[in-house]
């Protein structure tokens, strides 16, 4: 069934696609480094992402088997997918760094009965306080590419002390139609800019 998906998702691009937009040009804000630690998960299991920095304080992540999906005869734990991103962040003395700017693209496909949604989470190491967004919600029937950007919110509003990593856990969820029909939410890429707040 996931190569299903994968399918669908060749599909979508080849009628939704659209280019890369590269992210603006750095600022006095921007760390002196950043780097992706780990990327774990059900939806990026290893050697499935590919990272690279585009500049001191900007990432992109690249997934090639990040996608929930159902329909008959799946096993549930299909139905959601998880991955969680950990940012090392040098950043000068005293001073806080946050995530102010993710850009998440993807594809899903959903029958007339189908719903999904795509969610983030966002937190600093060894912090209770966890802020939730909603990247991306759907109700079927549809089938798209989705690009969903922002500048300010959840991410923005946690603020993590030095040596403390920055984490963000995204993810897809999918559910069950009462038709069983095939329904499927993938992520293909997140991009994020890393700030200092002084």
């Amino acid at each position: 069934m996931l190569k299903c998906a994968i399918a669908v998702a060749g599909l979508t691009a080849s009628l939704f696609s659209a280019p890369f937009v590269a992210p603006a040009a750095a600022d006095d804000t921007a760390p002196t480094r950043v780097e992706v630690k780990t990327v774990l998960g059900s939806g990026c299991p290893d050697g499935s992402a590919n990272v690279r920095m585009t500049s001191a304080n900007r990432f992109v992540i690249s997934f090639s088997d990040f996608a929930a999906w159902t329909g008959a005869g799946e096993s549930e734990t299909n139905t959601r997918k998880n991955c969680q991103v950990a940012l090392e962040v040098d950043a000068p003395e005293g001073a806080t760094y946050s995530i102010n700017r993710t850009t998440y693209r993807g594809f899903t496909y959903l029958s007339s009965a189908g719903s999904a949604t795509a969610s983030a989470q966002y937190y600093c190491q060894g912090s209770s306080d966890t802020k939730t967004a909603t990247i991306k919600a759907f109700t079927g029937p549809t089938r798209a590419e989705w690009t969903s950007s922002a500048t300010s919110g959840a991410s923005a509003s946690v603020r993590c002390q030095p040596n403390r990593l920055l984490n963000v856990n995204t993810e897809l969820r999918v559910s069950p139609s009462p038709t069983d029909a095939f329904g499927v939410l993938g992520l293909e890429s997140l991009e994020g800019t890393v700030t200092v707040n002084r």
